[in-house]
């Protein structure tokens, strides 16, 4: 407890400052931005190191999903629902 007779101790209200606390400061936010500068640098170089594919290209899919008499996922349809009770998902149709 706090007696009367003691004086209470207030370093925050030196006019001392820290100049390690300032250099703490600077150097943290430094490294910070220096950081996310590295990261768009190493970003965008990678980016530009991709090798794009130019000239005739074979299409490799072409799905007209636009419906028609029995639709895309009807009895006729180009798609079916398999539902499997294995337990085991697409697992089980692989050891059979």
């Amino acid at each position: 407890m706090l007696s009367e007779t003691d004086p209470l101790i207030k370093p925050w209200l030196d006019e001392k400052k820290d100049p390690y606390a300032r250099l703490a400061y600077i150097t943290t936010y430094t490294v910070i931005f220096l950081g996310l500068v590295g990261s768009a640098v190493r970003i965008y170089f990678g980016y530009k190191s991709i090798p794009l594919l130019t000239g005739n290209l074979c299409l490799v899919l072409d799905e007209d999903f636009s419906g028609g008499e029995d639709g895309v996922f009807g009895q006729n349809g180009k798609f079916f629902r398999e539902v499997d009770m294995g337990g085991f998902g697409s697992v089980s149709s692989l050891i059979e």
